[in-house]
């Protein structure tokens, strides 16, 4: 059975998360950006295997969601993921630097299919996209 993993922000961490997992043939990995030349790339780079613009649908077919965004749209894709309706239960974890206000949003989820556990990418930045090396 494969893990149907959704990296959503593909900047240097997600991407490179994303690229990491790829490499597992037992992954499934989607994509979700603002920026839809990005999740092109990632597509034709092999490094996600599909992609949406509605990352509702995305997120209900994924049973682990990665948030590598801005602090400000991983609450709001928090918010998003509360409201969501899943068969299954899921992990969801993030890779935002400062934790406060991300564990604040995480301690108001209510979907009692959803899992939270905070994380920190130690490296990185959102202004950049992932390696092609």
């Amino acid at each position: 059975m494969k893990n149907h993993i959704l990296v959503a922000g593909l900047g240097l961490i997600g991407g490179s998360i994303a690229k990491a997992l790829a490499a597992q043939p037992d992954n499934h990995i989607t994509g979700y950006d603002i920026d839809e030349e990005t999740l092109k790339s990632a597509k034709e780079q092999h490094i996600i295997d599909d992609f949406d613009q509605s990352f509702e649908r995305l997120a209900t077919e994924a049973n682990i969601i990665i948030l590598a965004a801005p602090i400000s749209m991983t609450i709001s894709l928090l918010k998003t993921l509360d409201q969501c309706h899943f068969e299954n239960d899921v992990i969801v974890t993030d890779v935002s630097s400062v934790k406060g206000v991300i564990m604040e949003a995480a301690q108001h989820l209510s979907n009692k299919r959803l899992t939270f556990i905070g994380g920190h990418p130690m490296a990185g930045s959102h202004k950049k996209r992932y390696s092609c090396s």
